[in-house]
This record gives C-alpha cells, structure tokens and sequence, in this order.
C-alpha cells in the first residue's frame, strides 16, 4: 500500500486512521494511535472491569487490525495485574461466566451474543461485552453495548479542515469509551 501510496503527490496527500510506516514527507494525516487508545479506554473501564474475572480480547491472527491494539490491551493487563487471554477465534471457543470478552469485528460481536444466548447468561451480569467502534446500533442492541471508539464525525472535520487550510499537521483523533448495560 505505501508503494502505490507514494505515486500521490505529497502534498495532494491526506492520510485517515493510521499512519503508514515507510511513508516520508510533509503530509496531513488524522490517525488513531491505537496502543495508547485501548490502553486509556480499558483504563477508563477499569472500576467496572474489575467486577470480572479475565478479560478476553478477541483478536483474529489474520485481521487487517492493527497489533498494536494488542500491545496496549496486554500493557493495560499487565500493568493493572488482569488475567487475560488473546481469543483467535471465537466460533471455536468456549464463552465462559464471569469473564468480559472485547470484540474487535463486528462478526465477532454477533457470535458473541448467540452464544451467550445460546448458555441463557446475562450480558451485563454474567458476561461483560465491550465492542471496538461505537454505531447508534450499539446505543439500543441489548439495552447498550459499551464501546470503545475512535470519534469518527471529528476524524471527518479534522480532515476537511487540514484540506481547506492545506495543512500538513500530523493529528491524533480522540478516542473515548461509552459505559452501557454490557459492563
């Protein structure tokens, strides 16, 4: 991607989401610095986080998420002493009470929740659910999953902003948790 990439004229450029390694120059991007936003997020969530016994982040090996997610949830665990496990795939493993499960994909979420169903548990109470990228879908789905986002509407004005200035900044975009009925 950085090759093909490198053919736009620099200052044509605006990059969204993440920085790209590889790619030099003065250009606009408004990234998600993704270890520092997990690790803040879980920190935020930490009192209701507690209430579990493991936290399992499910994390597919061949994800086109950024593995950084992963090195911000293990510091988090590792500096607050949560028990944890990276789930690969959730299709194949058991979901078990007392734990609180963080989903990536938004398949993932899905399996999740027939799961849960499927052993007559509780979200909330028996199992906690935090979900990457907040939807109004979210707001509503179980009477609110908690989610862990990036703000995409200010992403998207940041952007227009860097365009209409022709700017070159280098900006992170706010991250934020919103604590539901799934914590």
């Amino acid at each position: 991607a950085v090759e093909l990439i490198k053919k736009i004229p620099i200052h044509k450029l605006i990059i969204l989401d993440k920085k790209l390694a590889g790619l030099s120059g003065d250009y606009a991007c408004v990234y998600q610095d993704f270890e520092s936003d997990i690790f803040n997020a879980l920190l935020g969530l930490k009192d209701r986080i507690s209430n579990y016994k493991v936290i399992k982040l499910v994390f597919q090996s061949n994800t086109y998420q950024p593995v950084s997610i992963l090195d911000g949830f293990k510091k988090f665990c590792c500096e607050f002493a949560f028990s944890y496990q990276i789930v690969g795939d959730l299709g194949q493993s058991m979901v078990e009470k007392g734990d609180v499960y963080i989903t990536v994909m938004e398949e993932e979420l899905v399996t999740l929740i027939k799961k849960v169903k499927d052993m007559d548990l509780v979200i909330g109470k028996d199992i906690g659910v935090i979900s990457y990228n907040d939807t109004v879908l979210k707001e509503i789905l179980l009477d609110g999953i908690t989610t862990i986002s990036t703000d995409f509407e200010l992403l998207g004005k940041t952007a227009a902003i860097l365009v209409l200035e022709n700017s070159k900044k280098q900006i992170a975009n706010p991250f934020h948790f919103r604590l539901r009925n799934s914590l």
